[in-house]
């Protein structure tokens, strides 16, 4: 699907799969250097496909920052603004209004986006939280955060690391939480969004990883996923 141009004039799109109540946003490289993040959205993509079109509306974009991915920028704190940060009010990147646009068409229930964590070793899946979020969004979000760890601990090259995973609060200062797409998509749509992180080199068993090892991991995290999904359904 179409969205717009890139501040380089390149054309952004999106994948879109299913048609289900249950609209599912997926992200990866908002820093365009985080590639073992890309291995991991595959095979969650993969993975929530087999939920069935009937349940479920994948909204993917792979590439947030696609002129930094095309150039083989890095990206993290790129100039005039980070790809994750800026989201709340108008900001100089035509890819975020694009996608702005985009999401208020059909705000999601649930947002991964895909990265890769610098030089910290393990997976993780984390989060925060908006002052004056509710008690049950509280729940919902943890929920999610078991589910997920739950089926990630299935092998040594998936495990999330426990220290790294879950509620966090300094990772936002001084942006502000409410500025990243994660706080944005909480505060305008109550959206449940948790950051996926791939390890570059080990995980936390100490496994050497490889891309399959990534694949994996976004095939553990889908299963997580899926299971939160149907409980939430009930």
């Amino acid at each position: 699907m179409p969205l717009g141009q890139s501040g380089q004039g390149r054309p952004l799109e999106a994948i879109e799969v299913g048609r289900g109540p249950a609209t599912v946003l997926l992200t990866g490289r908002a820093h365009a250097a985080e590639t073992p993040g890309s291995y991991t959205l595959e095979e969650i993509v993969r993975r929530l496909i087999t939920e069935g079109a009937g349940r479920l509306t994948l909204r993917i974009i792979p590439f947030v920052d696609l002129d930094g991915v095309a150039e083989g920028r890095y990206g993290k704190n790129a100039y005039p603004m980070d790809f994750c940060r800026g989201w709340e009010k108008a900001n100089q990147r035509p890819e975020v209004v694009a996608y702005r646009e985009y999401l208020a068409a059909r705000p999601p229930l649930l947002a991964i986006g895909c990265h890769a964590p610098l030089a910290l070793p393990p997976h993780s899946l984390s989060y925060t939280m908006l002052e004056g979020a509710s008690e049950g969004f509280r729940a919902q979000v943890r929920r999610l955060v078991e589910a997920v760890t739950s089926t990630c601990a299935a092998s040594p090259a998936t495990a999330l690391d426990p220290q790294m995973t879950g509620e966090h609060h300094a990772w936002y200062a001084p942006q502000g939480f409410a500025g990243w797409l994660s706080g944005y998509l909480q505060a305008r749509y109550g959206t449940v969004a948790v950051t996926v992180e791939s390890a570059y080199h080990r995980s936390t068993a100490g496994v050497l990883l490889t891309p399959a090892d990534w694949r994996a991991l976004g095939e553990a995290v889908g299963e997580g996923i899926s299971a939160w999904l149907r409980d939430e359904a009930q």
